[in-house]
């Protein structure tokens, strides 16, 4: 048995409040001063219906911003992986840089000062 989806809308009102509306059910909107008190809302509020229990549903959430606070909204997300895979990749240099300096007999230490990080965290990446 397939699990019912539905869509719901969020926009934010003139007063700060958010307004949450399940597309394709007539009647079907509240709002909360919070998006997550919103969506808790809109479920209760489907709920009561569709006379059923709506928290089993999946609910696909479109947030409604203006586009100037959406493009920041999408480039912060964006920066955020962008960092994380950074990240990752830094530290697979780092390990490859702890790896060879072992390798050349370069002691903690001195394999700390070399890539600015602390002897015990140098010890850290070896031991993996």
């Amino acid at each position: 048995m397939s699990v019912k989806r539905y869509t719901v809308q969020y926009e934010l009102d003139e007063d700060g409040w958010w307004v949450a509306t399940v597309r394709g059910v007539s009647g079907c909107h509240t709002q909360g001063r919070t998006i997550r008190q919103a969506s808790e809302r809109i479920v209760e509020a489907l709920s009561s219906i569709l006379d059923a229990d709506a928290s089993r549903y999946h609910y696909n959430h479109d947030v409604r911003l203006p586009p100037a606070i959406q493009a920041l909204v999408t480039a912060s997300a964006d920066s955020v992986q962008k960092a994380a895979a950074a990240t990752k990749a830094a530290e697979k240099a780092r390990k490859a840089a702890v790896t060879a300096l072992q390798k050349k007999g370069i002691g903690l230490r001195d394999a700390g000062h070399l890539l600015g990080i602390s002897h015990a965290r140098v010890q850290q990446i070896s031991a993996r």
